[in-house]
């Protein structure tokens, strides 16, 4: 119990810092990516998703198409989702290095620890 009151006070003490490096993080957050595929070369569908949770490309080859509509929406689906996944890792990583691995709840809707 001592040991989070120091460590609480110690993050008082350095909020301005704290802060001024949390609008920092925000203003990249467009400028963190990740990727995620689903299904089998040569029909592999490739989705890029940004750190604002935004796809920002969505590649689906000739092969894909012919899938038929129900198989390609799963796969679209699927690659979506490893790419939020990774990407909220991402986030996830930096904050803690932000942070100094302080557990800050609240701070961003949707993500623990993170500025709303």
């Amino acid at each position: 119990m001592f040991k989070e009151i120091g460590q609480f006070a110690s993050m008082m003490r350095s909020m301005p810092a704290l802060k001024e490096k949390m609008e920092r993080f925000q203003k990249r957050l467009p400028q963190i990516s990740a990727e995620g595929s689903a299904g089998d070369f040569p029909a592999q569908i490739t989705v890029f998703v940004n750190g604002q949770m935004e796809t920002i490309s969505c590649q689906i080859p000739d092969q894909a198409l012919m899938l038929g509509g129900g198989r390609l929406g799963e796969m679209v689906q699927t690659a979506t989702n490893i790419a939020l996944v990774k990407v909220r890792a991402q986030i996830a990583a930096e904050m803690q290095e932000i942070t100094g691995g302080m557990n800050l709840p609240g701070m961003m809707p949707g993500f623990p620890g993170l500025p709303g």
